[in-house]
């Protein structure tokens, strides 16, 4: 069988906004919103898997979103940390509802009699990281 060989240098991003973005977020470590930064250590290996799921995502190359993340954590946390990042994934809402990540839906029920409308709840809801894409 063939042995492909790519290079261990670190590629840059393509997308410089975005690993700006991220590596702010993981800075700031928010308790809501968007993305949701999923990461799972495990002690015996010292290595660490990562999920991001964002909507910024949509449009972006599977392999495109592994580069910005792997990025964002260099740029936030530095490059020995970034190295124990052994599996680093990308994923919209809409994927990562599919993918079984997100198992359960907000939706607002709301009364004629009540102060708000529709629209104020969904503002709401974006505002604390709800997703615009499909539903």
């Amino acid at each position: 069988m063939p042995r492909l060989i790519i290079g261990d240098e670190t590629r840059r991003s393509r997308h410089p906004a975005l690993v700006t973005e991220l590596a702010n977020e993981l800075r700031a470590n928010r308790r809501c919103g968007q993305p949701i930064i999923h990461e799972q250590r495990f002690p015996r290996t010292d290595v660490i898997r990562t999920t991001v799921i964002w909507d910024q995502w949509d449009g972006i190359e599977e392999n495109e979103r592994v580069d910005v993340i792997l990025q964002a954590y260099e740029d936030a946390e530095g490059k020995a940390f970034r190295d124990r990042v052994m599996l680093a994934i990308g994923l919209t809402t809409p994927e990562a509802r599919d993918a079984g990540l997100l198992p359960v839906q907000v939706t607002a029920a709301v009364r004629s009699s009540d102060p708000v409308s529709v629209e104020d709840c969904q503002q709401a809801m974006i505002d604390v990281g709800a997703s615009t894409l499909e539903s």
